[in-house]
């Protein structure tokens, strides 16, 4: 898995917090230039320095006089918040497209998990702070442009930049699932390595109603989590499961009340980063191993090889664009994929 390399990042240094603020969202620049300001928060010697254009290498260097304790990205629909020294909480929060995938946010996600990761973080928990919605599916305008050659609020391979996040790393990522999910916010909930889901939420793989498919590795990882029976339920009909469902099968570790499924998440992240950091790794290399010893990845591949094969038709195009006119206009996605089957 090559766990080493990625892992290298930022010592840990006691007392001051750097927050990176602004940004340019959308511009597809991710891990290296930031654009907008950035603001060093010195608490220990109470003073600011405001910066442009500094690289994260460059800032840590820059911080290190200041005993800088964690470096994050503050961007516009995505915190990074440390409730103790090795776990972090990633939220996403885009209440104005409900936490649909957009490129912009996807971005922001990736470039948060990397943020947090870098800092010190051996256990993410991944959130949302929009009531009603974990991650939902991709943006649809950004879809539709990318298949059209239109603008797109940023660059979709940010989508395989937050899968590395979540599955080629040593950071255990746990999904606290407070509201409906579907699509590729499912397909980044099934790679992180443990689901909290709160009893009121759904998950769907709604793509065949859109008229695409699962394109970063749904139906593959799903497949290896619930079976191909369960699987072709999902993907094939279109509708949702209850998170109770898909305890049943397997996709789900717990099953919480509402409200309580960040808290449960952080519980349990702050269990696993009280364990040896060689033996946590040591045991995700092995679930991750494993999974390519089953091919998973090759799998995933394939998975987006069909994908681009007919998610670009004209009826698919079409399909999109009507689908989120009605999201535009307000419905939720229970509104235009319907309720669980009995």
């Amino acid at each position: 898995m090559g766990f080493g390399a990625a892992a290298g990042g930022a010592g840990l240094y006691p007392g001051v917090r750097v927050v990176l603020l602004g940004g340019c969202p959308g511009s597809g620049r991710g891990g290296g230039v930031f654009d907008g300001m950035i603001t060093i928060i010195a608490s220990r010697l109470n003073r600011r320095s405001a910066l442009s254009d500094v690289q994260l290498g460059s800032l840590l260097e820059l911080a290190r006089p200041f005993q800088v304790a964690r470096v994050m990205r503050v961007a516009s629909v995505v915190t990074v918040d440390f409730p103790s020294d090795s776990v972090a909480v990633v939220t996403m929060t885009n209440p104005d497209i409900t936490n649909f995938g957009s490129w912009q946010a996807i971005g922001e996600l990736a470039d948060a998990l990397s943020a947090a990761r870098l800092s010190g973080a051996r256990v993410t928990v991944v959130a949302s702070g929009v009531q009603g919605h974990w991650l939902e599916h991709a943006w649809l305008t950004d879809l539709h442009n990318a298949f059209t050659a239109e603008p797109t609020s940023g660059d979709g391979a940010t989508w395989w930049r937050c899968l590395d996040e979540l599955t080629s790393t040593p950071v255990v990522t746990i999904a606290a699932v407070s509201g409906d999910t579907s699509g590729g916010g499912c397909e980044l909930g099934w790679a992180c390595d443990l689901r909290i889901a709160e009893e009121q939420a759904l998950f769907g793989q709604p793509e065949v109603a859109i008229g695409v498919g699962t394109g970063i590795g749904g139906t593959s990882r799903l497949r290896h989590l619930i079976g191909r029976s369960a699987t072709a339920e999902m993907v094939l009909l279109g509708a949702p499961m209850t998170a109770q469902r898909l305890y049943e099968l397997g996709a789900v570790n717990r099953v919480v009340p509402q409200g309580t499924a960040l808290g449960v998440a952080v519980e349990w992240a702050e269990r696993i980063a009280s364990h040896s950091p060689a033996a946590v790794e040591g045991m995700k290399r092995m679930l991750s191993e494993g999974d390519d010893l089953l091919r998973i990845s090759e799998s995933v591949a394939n998975d987006q090889r069909i994908f681009q094969a007919f998610s670009g038709s004209v009826q698919a195009l079409e399909s999109m664009k009507r689908i989120q006119e009605r999201f535009d206009a307000g419905a939720t996605p229970r509104d235009v994929y319907g309720a669980p089957i009995p």
